[in-house]
Formats: structure tokens, C-alpha cells, sequence
């Protein structure tokens, strides 16, 4: 069986067309073709990416994405692709650059030469080192223990302490 696409009038087989129970024929009378670019267009004005935010949120809370989403956040996939997510938004840097990082440290703190023994909530994994970055200019410095990592967060960067605390740690 064959039909005419009445967006691009082609002649087309019946696989070429997406199913619609509502029409005579049951198929829909734009092409696979035309109907993806419709969408796409559709997709790029304002009421189209309203319609889609609103859509994608119904979805998130409907008990099948909520299912979705949970199974995919625990798979490998789901892992790398939100630890990639994070690293370029909170830190500008990529997964890539990140283990770049990691090979060049050994894949030990930049501080205590020592790697990671931290586990993560769930006590299932040995935690990544942190990425270590000055608050002020948002420079990547290197990758810390999470113990290192905290020591300077407490210290809130300022060398002057840090210092006071290892002349301190020596005079006892």
C-alpha cells in the first residue's frame, strides 16, 4: 500500500507513515519525515519548549518516569552521564579532564599522597577524590581525599590558618 504525504506530496509506502487509529487508513498524514521535522520546528518556538518543560515535568512525576528515572540514575550509564553533568557544571571541567587529573595524582590526594578510602552513603563504593578549586576564581587545583578536602573547606582556603595549625601540630 502506498499514500501521498500531504505536507511534501511524495508517494510513499505504508511503513514511511506512523500509525493513527483515528483516520480511515489508520495512518497519519504526514510522513515519518515531515512529522519529525514538524516537530522539531515546533520544538524550537516558545510555546513548543513550554510544551515540552511541561510535558517532561508530567512525566517526571507520573509513577513511570519516577520508576525511569530511579532505574537509570543506578545504572552504569545513569552514573557517568550525572558525574559528567556535575564535574561541567559545578567545576567547568569534563569527565576526560577529570581522569586526566586523577592519572597524573597517581590516583592519590594532591595533599596526603594517599587515595581515596572514603565510602559513599550507601557504603557500596570507594568514593572519587573531590576536585579542589579556589571559591574566589572557581580554578580547578587539583583532586583531594575527602578528609584533605574538608581540612580546607574548614579553613576556608586561608593559608594563614593552615599554617598556624601545622605550627601548632609541631610545638606539642
Amino acid at each position: 500500500m502506498t499514500k501521498a504525504c500531504t505536507k511534501c506530496r511524495q508517494l510513499l509506502s505504508a511503513k514511511n507513515f506512523n500509525k493513527n487509529k483515528t483516520l480511515k487508513d489508520g495512518l497519519s498524514c504526514w510522513c515519518k519525515q515531515c512529522h519529525s521535522e514538524g516537530n522539531k520546528r515546533y520544538k524550537q518556538t516558545e510555546k513548543g519548549k513550554i510544551t515540552a518543560r511541561k510535558s517532561w515535568q508530567k512525566w517526571k512525576q507520573s509513577e513511570k518516569g519516577k520508576r525511569t528515572i530511579k532505574e537509570y540514575s543506578k545504572s552504569k550509564v545513569g552514573k557517568i552521564a550525572s558525574r559528567k553533568a556535575k564535574l561541567k557544571q559545578k567545576f567547568g571541567i569534563t569527565l576526560e579532564q577529570y581522569n586526566k587529573m586523577f592519572e597524573v595524582q597517581g590516583g592519590r590526594c594532591a595533599i596526603c599522597k594517599k587515595p581515596e578510602i572514603k565510602r559513599n552513603n550507601k557504603g557500596t563504593d570507594i568514593r572519587m577524590l573531590a576536585v579542589d578549586h579556589d571559591h574566589k576564581t572557581n580554578n580547578v587545583r587539583g583532586l583531594l581525599c575527602d578528609k584533605c578536602n574538608l581540612l580546607l573547606g574548614h579553613a576556608n582556603d586561608n593559608t594563614t590558618i593552615l599554617l598556624n595549625a601545622a605550627i601548632y601540630l609541631e610545638e606539642c
